[in-house]
């Protein structure tokens, strides 16, 4: 029987994926073009606008300081002063002078007096008085002022801006410019005379020039005449008189469209031309790149799809494997997971590592449930149960007391007291102080056993006795502390008993100042399986409350051991605080 053919996951992966991003890229390039297209129309408007806004700012701002050095100058009591007195009058030329020096200093703090061909102060009377400019003044310059088009133009419009349109230069060969006026009033409001501004439209020019590159900018007057840098005077020149806001003009080839944009002073406005030729040689650029990306997409996403289908079929079928055999509690490594140099390795070997956690986690549970089990059961066995002992001991401190002799009396009480805390069992968790109060008992029966050979300091703050701790925490450390400590060392001993606060836990010491030990003997006293002697009240050595603190309060509790030898041994005692 002949198999029966047909076509595999990985190739219809394939032929899926190849046409809809044909599809889709042949779409989206079309919509991209369009959408691309407007974007740049947009985006080279705002650039434009954004151009205008700022040169129009900086026109505006230099030509207010202009305005600015106008009023100051009219306003000037010096100027006031000069243009009041007649001329050849007793102190008429010391008033001029004085005049001209404070409008010298008003022009040279001005950050525009480059452009300032001329400052003149003049009235109809013959008072003349001209500041320090590039052009030294002559003796026919009041009537060449006074006689002047736009001085008369100026009076017969009734002031009106002097940026209206462009005036002969008054200065011999120089060219055209504004030609600024503005009167000057007495004190009783009486027009005294007049400040006289000629302008370079240079001023504007050397705004103008930094934004030149991008598109073309130029000024034009209410009169018609266009101000621009010297590279973009013929296009300026091509441009009709009429054309506004949105015109389109051609200059050697190249279409261009214009934007108006209105300026602050009376009279100018900014010209934008924006290169539209160049614009659509972007727009065809555009479509070129957006077909070339598609195609490239379209051949990368064939090589891509190939190449995952075979780095990823495989390796998923191990993990899928492997996660198999775990649910069947196989935990094996399979060093075959790992060899894929890619995220899957990275996954197969987070599967091992799973794996093996889990093992050694069940093995740790094991263990650990043992572990508390002989733990349970030594304390058991610890345990004096009895009942009748500490009665019968009781019976005896009755006996000390009707006797008067209060040792004895004072022993068996605190031997009673131990035997009763011992016979409840040591898993209760009791407060600091009566733990305290247990080593007290302790420490009274041990001072009579050794007649006082050693000092028992307790230096604990009253605020930390109010947390627990578990029952017999400290006894066998204290126990410890006398028997390997002090006693061999032979003579008066002292051993001190601290508490202080660490982050979430609370730290109890228990220091001696005897025999010490070595960083040997210290590790096996903490080492897992340690037991107290024979002679031990409770049968708990350090390793076991190592052990149990551990296991109640977790790894940051427990026991350590700091010690030199012949000098001393502390022991920290780390707990949970608990209230």
């Amino acid at each position: 029987m002949e198999k029966k053919r047909y076509w595999g996951i990985r190739t219809k992966i394939i032929l899926c994926t190849v046409l809809c991003v044909v599809a889709v890229g042949l779409v989206s390039s079309l919509y991209l073009y369009q959408h691309m297209q407007r974007v740049i129309y947009e985006k080279m408007a705002q650039i434009d606008d954004l151009n205008a806004g700022t040169i129009s700012a900086q026109l505006d701002n230099c030509l207010d300081r202009v305005l600015s050095l106008q009023t100051y100058c009219s306003n000037a009591p010096t100027v006031i002063e000069a243009l009041s007195r007649t001329p050849g009058s007793p102190g008429s030329l010391s008033a001029a002078l004085t005049a001209q020096n404070a409008v010298n200093v008003y022009l040279r703090t001005s950050l525009v007096d480059k452009y300032i061909n001329r400052l003149v102060l003049f009235n109809e009377r013959g008072v003349c008085v001209s500041a320090v400019t590039t052009y030294e003044g002559r003796l026919r310059d009041l009537s060449n002022l006074l006689g002047s088009e736009q001085f008369q133009t100026w009076k017969q419009q009734g002031g009106t801006s002097g940026f209206l349109r462009l005036c002969p230069s008054l200065n011999p060969y120089g060219m055209d410019c504004f030609a600024l006026f503005s009167p000057v009033y007495g004190y009783t409001s009486n027009r005294l005379g007049y400040v006289y501004i000629e302008l370079s439209p240079g001023i504007i020019n050397d705004v103008l020039a930094p934004y030149n590159g991008l598109n073309l900018f130029f000024v034009q007057t209410a009169a018609g005449e266009r101000v621009t840098t010297p590279g973009a005077v013929p296009l300026v020149e091509s441009l009709s008189p009429d054309a506004g806001r949105d015109s389109q003009f051609q200059y050697g080839g190249t279409a261009y469209s214009v934007q108006v944009h209105p300026l602050h002073v009376q009279g100018l406005a900014l010209f934008s031309c924006i290169n539209q030729t160049r614009l659509r040689a972007d727009n065809h650029d555009i479509l070129f790149s957006a077909v070339t990306v598609i195609l490239m997409i379209v051949l990368i996403a064939v090589f891509v799809l190939i190449l995952l289908t075979h780095y990823i079929t495989i390796p998923i079928s191990r993990i899928m494997d492997k996660i198999n055999r775990i649910a069947m509690n196989d935990y094996a490594f399979d060093p075959e997971l790992e060899k894929p140099r890619s995220e899957m390795g990275e996954v197969g070997a987070r599967l091992n590592e799973l794996g093996l956690g889990i093992q050694q986690l069940l093995k740790e549970t094991i263990a650990l449930h043992d572990e508390r089990a002989r733990i349970e059961m030594d304390l058991l066995q610890s345990q004096v149960t009895p009942h009748f002992l500490y009665n019968t001991l009781n019976s005896v401190h009755w006996m000390a007391v009707v006797q008067k002799n209060t040792g004895i009396e004072k022993m068996v009480k605190s031997l009673v007291n131990l035997l009763r805390n011992i016979s409840k069992g040591v898993s209760d968790k009791i407060s600091l102080a009566e733990e305290l109060a247990l080593l007290d008992d302790y420490v009274s029966i041990q001072s009579i056993r050794y007649m006082g050979s050693f000092e028992y300091v307790c230096r604990v703050p009253q605020e930390l006795r109010q947390y627990k701790v578990l029952k017999f925490t400290l006894q066998p450390v204290l126990e410890n502390a006398i028997f390997h400590g002090v006693m061999p060392k032979g003579s008066l001993g002292t051993i001190t008993v601290d508490a202080y606060e660490e982050g979430n836990l609370l730290v109890i010491t228990i220091t001696d100042d005897g025999v010490g030990m070595t960083a040997e003997q210290a590790a096996a006293a903490l080492r897992t399986g340690d037991r107290a002697g024979q002679s031990s009240m409770t049968g708990i050595g350090l390793g076991n409350v190592n052990r149990r603190l551990k296991m109640t309060y977790g790894k940051g509790a427990g026991l350590t051991i700091d010690s030199a030898v012949g000098e001393y041994t502390r022991v920290c005692v780390r707990v949970g605080r608990e209230n």
